[in-house]
């Protein structure tokens, strides 16, 4: 157990590195200039380029690249670049809004998901069989904020039902915190609930159920009768 722990957290270490160095490559590749996103299209050339060597963008990528997870690993992520406040308090900010969407699509995801593949896989070729499996394909198929622009014209300008956006703790406000979350976490929920529903199927046509039969001593075989010495 322990070496599996070891190789998992190895893979996840090289897989991180690897995702940080095409996400910074594909960041500083995107057309457009952070010093004048800063200072404003107004700037001299003179303040852009002091800019540019406080922020070490006169550098080479592979050093800027070197700089940004130095400082990273020293938990320094920097300031952001329009609000100018530090990206870690931003990122904490936003932390518990992130927490309760999420939260809140994987319970929408296990509600849709677990009885829809179950009955489908106790009912195989049935319309419930084949309409999870259209509904997983739809999920795989629909880009979320399409269905998400969808859910919020009909149930919030249409229906007025629910609200189209904001958010409320959950803590604080229960009822309106579930009210704000139920657009977003059935739109991203239902992303989730297309794989889990079949995989909760192919689960369930898996495992052995018991029979009725089970408990049933087996039948026993009548002896056969002798035969004859004249009879073959």
């Amino acid at each position: 157990m322990q070496r599996y722990l070891l190789e998992r957290s190895v893979q996840l270490v090289v897989v991180l590195f690897f995702l940080s160095v095409i996400v910074f490559t594909i960041v500083r590749l995107i057309p457009g200039d952070p010093a004048a996103i800063m200072l404003g299209t107004e700037a001299t050339p003179q303040v852009m380029a002091q800019i540019r060597r406080e922020m070490g963008l006169d550098q080479p990528i592979v050093v800027q690249y070197v700089r940004w997870l130095r400082s990273v690993l020293a938990g320094n992520f920097g300031t952001s670049w329009v609000s100018k406040q530090p990206a870690l308090a931003l990122i904490l900010g936003a932390l518990p809004v992130t927490l309760q969407l999420v939260a809140s699509a994987f319970v929408v995801a296990l509600v849709i998901a677990f009885p829809a593949g179950i009955v489908a896989a106790l009912r195989p070729r049935s319309w419930i069989d084949h309409g999870s499996t259209t509904f997983a394909l739809l999920g795989v198929s629909l880009p979320s904020f399409w269905l998400g622009i969808m859910l919020v014209l009909l149930f919030s300008l249409e229906l007025r039902w629910l609200p189209p956006s904001g958010y409320l703790p959950l803590w604080t406000d229960p009822l309106g915190a579930i009210r704000t979350s139920i657009l977003p976490a059935f739109t991203l929920g239902v992303a989730l609930a297309a794989p889990l529903t079949r995989a909760s199927s192919a689960r369930a046509c898996s495992t052995s159920w018991p029979s009725t039969t089970s408990g049933r001593p087996a039948p026993r075989a009548f002896p056969s009768a002798p035969s004859s010495p004249g009879t073959r």
